[in-house]
């Protein structure tokens, strides 16, 4: 009975986190109203989850999938290797870059709901999972119809003109309702469910691909017919026992695959309808990540310090398109940021994780026939997270469907469903009731380690508030308290950047070069911190030549750069 209640808290948990992170925002009192808030938000609730499954007998279920458990090892003492090798700022590393908050951090805490949902073993408690997919999408199918009805009641800049969602991009919430079309397919074509659902999920689905237009964004119209194709396939297989079915449709989709890759690269007749110019841009950016963990192939420049080595990685056409000073902090492929983040090791050890996962699926596939909504729900996401993430960056509110469908996928495929599992709990020996369980509940360790979860994760949303509150206030001195270091203040590069212009540009001359001598030896690995510091008035000679050697030193390419003198 103990071991049921844990694994139901903790389902609960984790279908709270894949809700929670997806819709939850902060805007007003903050810059960045999506990235900080998901990050602690999800940092609670992580903690929270990992607690609540490692005591009792969670801690051996977790410990079964034994060579998973050594994969995630491996990636977890990859992940320490560079956030302990790094020369980038440690609050950079850890926490992340401004904006994008993929640092050490969220990726440890992706790992704990990954381990956390490995206990999961009961159908009604997948349900769950699925549930989650199905609250988030309704969401924010509300939230873009009310928008474009009535405009945004979310303040903030809208550069994009297009729907943003509760992720705060176009082409994330595209990417989002690609992956929830899934579920939407998964059940129009779930004949045990009543007729009534399945039209609603018909009607869903009409609904979801509008919005995906409103979007603008392609690969949201690709996640959408790849849910399609994956469901379809399960569909079929499940209608007849013939071998020669699966390959044709195998076979069927592989050519359709080839000319939409082809088509995103321009070339052939889907060329019109799924390039975008951002592709070309994207080889650029994936260049430079490759080269980025080439060069460092151990120990790689830290969680989120790409945009360190963009210019010094970039290749020469990329001073034209792109153009010189058009500069990222991510290569757009999650398997490529995590090669320039942590090297080999942990390129290697996040691809043994997807591999272990694609086995598991083709493991079951080849089992059963049968048509299961929420193994293929289960699946088509998480494919299409894999798809969306090798041209993208890992966006918190997208990150956890795959991470956590992941895991999802092990769990269920292991208990077989989950048929047999109900037994087991309502059977468990009067010992296990009588254990100390019932003094250390999960409830009391979630909670336990959810405080620490939201003290670990606070900092960053901590400074941006103080940060959105100097700025509104105009006033020096609250400037330069929110520039001032602490654990709940911690600096980024981002920030030393715009108050040396704003200080610049105010007049206030040696308060801009005192905090561009300060800024470049937090971040000595910032092209952009060193220009701001050549361009001050207040600068010396011997000072500019410095700051200049620096920019040449991390842009070799750029002959924009003026000359150094001895």
């Amino acid at each position: 009975m103990e071991n049921l209640k844990q694994e139901t808290y903790t389902a609960k948990l984790i279908a709270l986190i894949l809700t929670g992170v997806t819709v939850f925002l902060v805007s007003q009192s903050v810059t960045d109203p999506v990235n900080v808030t998901k990050l602690f938000l999800l940092g609670g609730l992580a903690f929270a989850a990992l607690g609540a499954s490692i005591i009792g007998s969670g801690f051996k279920k977790i410990l079964s999938n034994r060579i998973l458990v050594v994969i995630m090892g491996l990636f977890l003492a990859a992940s320490f290797a560079s956030l302990i090798a790094s020369s980038a700022p440690f609050s950079q590393i850890f926490y992340g870059a401004y904006g994008r908050n993929n640092g050490f951090l969220l990726y440890l805490l992706l790992l704990m709901c990954f381990a956390a949902t490995l206990i999961i073993q009961l159908q009604r408690h997948f349900r769950y999972l699925v549930t989650a997919l199905l609250i988030s999408g309704l969401v924010n199918l509300a939230y873009g119809f009310w928008v474009l009805a009535f405009g945004d009641f979310i303040g903030w800049n809208n550069i994009y003109g297009n729907l943003l969602g509760t992720l705060g991009n176009p082409n994330f919430i595209g990417s989002f309702f690609g992956m929830f079309s899934g579920l939407l397919f998964s059940y129009l074509f779930a004949s045990t469910l009543q007729l009534k659902y399945r039209i609603s999920a018909g009607i869903l689905l009409l609904m979801v691909f509008f919005q995906i237009i409103e979007t603008h964004a392609v690969q949201g119209k690709v996640l959408y017919v790849a849910s399609l194709v994956i469901t379809l396939y399960f569909y079929v297989r499940s209608r007849t026992t013939k071998s020669i079915v699966d390959l044709s449709f195998i076979c069927t989709a592989a050519i359709g695959f080839v000319f939409a890759l082809l088509g995103t690269l321009q070339k052939g007749p889907l060329s019109e309808f799924l390039y975008k110019n951002t592709v070309s841009l994207r080889g650029q950016y994936w260049f430079a990540g490759w080269k980025t963990g080439l060069e460092n192939p151990f120990f790689g420049v830290g969680f989120d310090s790409f945009g360190d080595w963009y210019r010094r990685s970039r290749r020469e056409s990329a001073l034209t398109l792109p153009g010189t000073d058009i500069v990222t902090n991510a290569s757009h492929n999650v398997y490529l940021d995590l090669f320039a983040f942590g090297g080999w090791p942990l390129l290697l050890a996040y691809g043994a994780i997807s591999l272990y996962v694609i086995f598991i699926i083709f493991q079951h596939t080849l089992k059963s026939r049968k048509f299961d909504p929420i193994f293929v729900t289960f699946t088509s996401v998480w494919v299409c997270y894999q798809l969306q993430s090798i041209i993208s960056i890992n966006q918190i509110g997208l990150a956890i469907w795959g991470w956590i469908y992941g895991a999802a996928i092990v769990a269920y495929c292991k208990s077989n469903q989950g048929i047999s599992r109900e037994s087991e709990f309502s059977r468990s020996p009067s010992r296990n009731r009588k254990s100390n369980s019932q003094i250390v509940t999960p409830q009391l360790t979630a909670g336990i380690f959810c405080v620490a979860g939201f003290l670990i994760s606070a900092p960053p949303l901590s400074a941006d508030v103080k940060w959105r509150a100097a700025q509104t206030s105009q006033s020096v001195q609250k400037l330069e308290s929110a520039l001032t270091p602490s654990f709940m203040n911690p600096p980024n590069t981002f920030k030393y950047a715009q108050i040396v212009g704003v200080f610049e540009s105010n007049g206030f001359s040696d308060l801009a070069y005192k905090y561009a001598l300060e800024s470049v030896q937090f971040n000595p690995d910032s092209y952009e911190l060193w220009r701001n510091l050549s361009l001050l008035k207040r600068t010396p000679q011997n000072e500019r030549d410095e700051a200049l050697k620096n920019m040449k030193r991390l842009d070799p390419l750029n002959p924009n750069i003026g000359v150094v003198t001895n």
